[in-house]
């Protein structure tokens, strides 16, 4: 049984404990007026270093560090998500490289569905003949040409104001002129070579790399899993075939594929033939396995620092995020206060096994979630709180059941029942975080929503279940491929890392308030066990007296 009354002494005492900063004044280069002096210290030692890594919790300013070494230096900075690409730019006015897709396009939606995509050689087609440049030899030059609409009006209209009929295709040169993505890159490239800093996403940093001299890889661990991520291959039914072989014979499949489709279809094929040209450069880090009738090839998770030495050889590299994970290179940590708490209130080992065969359990952690919830909204008016489900299948679905029926039982005579949770199935996290924050829903139920999630408007979240990974055919597949010994220290660390970044999801800035409620005893039981594999500011954050 949780003592209400001395959890919330604690969590009362840490509302209480303001510290003021240890503000400095700034190092050439710094952003901002004042700096914490962890970050001058910070400063001071990846001066001294060609790459390494920076490590601290969310709110610790780590990209005004980070930005400090930049100037006068060709730099790139790789930000997972178009809210982070914004809040780094806005540091300095540094330029931000989006998607295609953030690009307007006068023949398509936007830059993404552009029929521009799919362009041809001219000297491929019979489109000399009536191309006004044919007389100046252009076809010797082979220039590239696309396929848009003309009306039978004579009008040119933009995308949004076309008709739906009456039209002809007509071969138009590429590029268009007025083309602001094209515009954007060509931007970008001046001045990257020119000592400037850009800022992009994962999808579009290759076409900076080469003129870059420093990379930033900003929240690294979700940048490596996603360019790390699984592919299915549709042509092989064969795990055990030769992985260059079966990629070169994906490859040919697209290719096809690509000869026929629509337009919509063709930049979903030409990311795939981007993502499997990759794999293939990278095959002897790669591994395969069937899961559900489908072939997959991944990059194998324990080659991350092969896979950087891959990707940013020669560079100058610092790789940013709380949980950098093992890379060979000189680490730089710092932290700084934080109102914020984690405290371990253990309901039993929440497993999906253990809570089938004593669904009570799962009951007791319902609530508890219901109360602190309501205590949180009665002292600190909090409305909106996060659960971290471990799995969307059994847990989230479960948690949910047990949240709505207990919000059932507090309403008044005639009142009609609703769900109070929203739940994260899959796509867009932060979509789904908008369409939360913007109704009524009390709880945002997540699974794999540690990494990169801005959760700053939360001060009370719960984790529901320690984030182990699902042991399933994948992961058999990659203990067989790197032994038992290697991969039970792959599978504990990685959802160590899980762990910590979830606990690091509230807390933005200094004198944040934040707390933490861990419900899976199996969390406290890996904490005890493992604690040197914790980074600092994350246990000085554990309030041991609750547990």
């Amino acid at each position: 049984m949780v003592d209400f009354s001395v959890l919330l002494s604690h969590i009362m005492a840490l509302d209480a404990k303001h510290i003021a900063p240890d503000l400095i004044p700034p190092c050439p280069g710094f952003p901002l007026p004042k700096m914490y002096t962890g970050q001058g210290r910070a400063i001071t030692e990846l001066q001294q270093h060609k790459s390494a890594l920076l490590k601290s919790h969310t709110g610790a300013g780590k990209t005004a560090t980070f930005l400090t070494l930049t100037p006068g230096i060709p730099t790139l900075v790789i930000e997972p998500r178009k809210f982070l690409q914004k809040q780094v730019a806005s540091y300095r006015n540094d330029t931000v490289i989006f998607g295609r897709s953030e690009y307007p396009c006068h023949y398509a939606a936007n830059a993404g569905s552009a029929p521009c995509l799919r362009k041809i050689r001219c000297d491929r087609t019979d489109h000399a003949k009536e191309c006004e440049y044919a007389g100046k030899d252009c076809t010797k030059k082979a220039c590239q040409i696309f396929r848009r609409r003309v009306y039978k009006d004579g009008e040119d209209y933009s995308y949004d104001e076309r008709p739906d009929a009456g039209y002809t295709f007509v071969f138009q040169r590429y590029p268009c002129a007025s083309c602001k993505y094209l515009e954007a890159v060509a931007m970008a490239k001046g001045i990257i070579k020119h000592g400037g800093t850009i800022i992009c996403n994962f999808a579009n940093f290759y076409q900076f790399l080469n003129d870059a001299e420093m990379v930033v890889v900003d929240e690294a661990d979700l940048f490596f899993k996603e360019i790390s991520s699984p592919k299915v291959m549709r042509s092989c039914r064969d795990p055990d075939m030769e992985i260059r072989k079966m990629l070169a014979g994906e490859i040919s499949n697209v290719n096809q594929q690509m000869q026929t489709c629509t337009q919509a279809q063709y930049y979903g094929f030409r990311n795939d033939l981007y993502r499997l040209s990759f794999l293939q450069n990278v095959s002897e880090l790669c591994f395969t396995y069937k899961k559900k009738d489908r072939v997959y090839v991944e990059i194998n998770p324990s080659n991350v620092n092969l896979l950087k030495e891959h990707l940013f050889a020669d560079k100058r590299v610092i790789i940013v995020s709380a949980t950098p994970g093992e890379f060979p290179l000189p680490s730089v940590d710092y932290s700084i206060h934080q109102r914020c708490g984690i405290f371990f209130v253990p309901q039993g080992k929440l497993t999906a096994r253990e809570l089938k065969r004593q669904p009570f359990l799962l009951e007791n952690a319902g609530k508890f979630i219901d109360q602190m919830s309501s205590i949180f909204d009665g002292i600190y008016g909090s409305k909106k709180f996060v659960v971290h489900c471990g799995n969307i299948g059994y847990h989230a679905t479960h948690i949910r059941e047990q949240l709505d029926d207990l919000a059932a039982r507090n309403l008044k005579k005639g009142e009609l029942p609703r769900s109070v949770c929203t739940l994260h199935e899959k796509g867009n996290l932060m979509g789904t975080m908008e369409k939360f924050l913007e109704g009524d829903s009390r709880y945002l139920l997540i699974a794999s929503g540690e990494y990169g999630a801005d959760m700053s408007w939360c001060n009370c979240q719960f984790v529901l279940k320690f984030p182990y990974a699902s042991l399933d055919d994948r992961m058999r597949a990659l203990e067989r491929k790197i032994g038992k010994d290697a991969f039970d220290k792959f599978y504990t660390m990685d959802a160590i890392n899980r762990f910590v970044q979830c606990c690091g999801r509230v807390g933005r800035g200094w004198d944040s308030f934040g707390t933490t409620f861990v419900l899976d005893s199996k969390a406290l039981e890996i904490y005890n066990r493992y604690t040197s594999a914790f980074p600092q500011w994350f246990k000085d954050r554990v309030i041991p007296e609750v547990f």
